[in-house]
């Protein structure tokens, strides 16, 4: 049981920090996080009942999925904050139009 309520407060916490506050990088943390927590979930619903556990396998491709996505929002971020022309960075404290 204390291994549901682990993986039930990070899947909360993951979808705090990514849908409501907009941290990628932390998104990426906690899902890590979170999958992690979700395998020894399975094993041991795998112990009990593998019937119920093949029910649980759509939630881990969906914590899959969900990280890949911070993974490539972060990079297309870092990558779009490493190229900037002169017209786009500040001087001064004001933007250069010219």
């Amino acid at each position: 049981m204390n291994k549901y309520f682990i993986q039930l407060s990070l899947g909360d916490e993951w979808q705090r920090v990514f849908l409501r506050e907009k941290r990628v990088g932390l998104g990426i943390c906690l899902a890590i996080a979170y999958a992690l927590s979700m395998v020894p979930l399975l094993v041991n619903s795998a112990m009990l009942n593998r019937k119920v556990t093949i029910f649980m396998i759509p939630s881990m491709i969906a914590i899959i999925v969900s990280g890949w996505m911070n993974m490539v929002i972060y990079y297309n971020r870092y990558k779009s904050r490493r190229i900037k022309t002169p017209q786009n960075t500040m001087v001064n404290g004001l933007f250069d139009s010219a």
